[in-house]
């Protein structure tokens, strides 16, 4: 299991969430 993409998902997410 990759958890790979689920960081990214997180990463990208938390970049997403602080560019509001």
């Amino acid at each position: 299991m990759r958890k790979r993409k689920f960081w990214v998902g997180i990463g990208s997410r938390l970049v997403s969430f602080l560019g509001l």
